[in-house]
């Protein structure tokens, strides 16, 4: 599906964030080649950390501050 969505809209996956709540969803944005996976961890959700995300965050606000500093 994230391959399909990139080739139809033309977008740059390495250059693009995907944010999940499943370890499956950093899975599939490591796979499709997504630059950066922010895994969302709600309060008190500490475990269960995917090993495929590149960031950790705990607020939907700072996934939209990482928007700010990537490179476009």
């Amino acid at each position: 599906m994230l391959l399909r969505a990139a080739d139809l809209y033309g977008i740059i996956l390495e250059n693009s964030i995907m944010i999940g709540d499943k370890d499956s969803d950093m899975q599939a944005a490591s796979k499709a080649g997504i630059g950066i996976r922010c895994h969302y961890l709600a309060c008190g959700e500490g475990s269960g950390l995917s090993n495929a995300a590149t960031h950790v965050i705990t607020t939907l606000r700072e996934g939209i501050d990482l928007l700010s500093v990537t490179p476009h």
